[in-house]
């Protein structure tokens, strides 16, 4: 066979020469572009995934954070709570004692072996075991607020008071 450029004129091959250049060369360039593109958004992509990662390691570190410190108050509170326990027995036991020794001496000063020291004695007594009572109350509240502050009774999430909130921050701060 004759070749496909017989009977054609120079303009013609000139054309389809141009042509075939133009689509070769608009073809590359739109590969490039493609390229290019594709490049820019997976370094973009790898951008975003590490800054998650960045972000998800730093809220796990805050996590493991307050966890640990919901766990130390937790365990404060619980060792308050059981030294209170004891405290506030004490005072009790002891005011039913004091109570017991007043009508032992209702009945000496009845047959006449009082002594009036014993009447002071058991005044200061009392007036200890009112405020080791006293004490106690209070260090029930900060107990409460700081079962309170780590949530020890509740569920993981749930809606809260802010101003409630402030408030117990503010009262066991004072």
């Amino acid at each position: 066979g004759a070749p496909a450029w017989e009977g054609t004129s120079v303009s013609q091959r000139l054309f389809v020469s141009e042509l075939i250049f133009y689509i070769i060369i608009g073809g590359t360039l739109t590969f490039l572009a493609w390229a290019a593109r594709n490049t820019v958004l997976k370094a973009v992509k790898a951008e975003v995934e590490r800054m998650l990662t960045v972000q998800q390691q730093t809220q796990l570190v805050m996590n493991a954070k307050l966890s640990a410190q919901g766990n130390l108050v937790a365990g404060i509170s619980h060792e308050m709570n059981t030294r209170l326990g004891v405290v506030k027995n004490n005072g009790d036991n002891l005011n039913r004692g004091l109570e017991k020794i007043r009508k032992s001496l209702n009945q000496m000063v009845q047959t006449g072996t009082y002594d009036p020291q014993i009447e002071r004695v058991l005044d200061l007594l009392a007036t200890s075991s009112d405020s080791s009572i006293e004490a106690t109350s209070r260090l029930e509240e900060t107990v409460k607020e700081l079962r309170s502050f780590a949530r020890l009774d509740e569920s993981e999430y749930q809606q809260v008071d802010l101003r409630q909130e402030l408030d117990n921050v503010l009262a066991y701060l004072s």
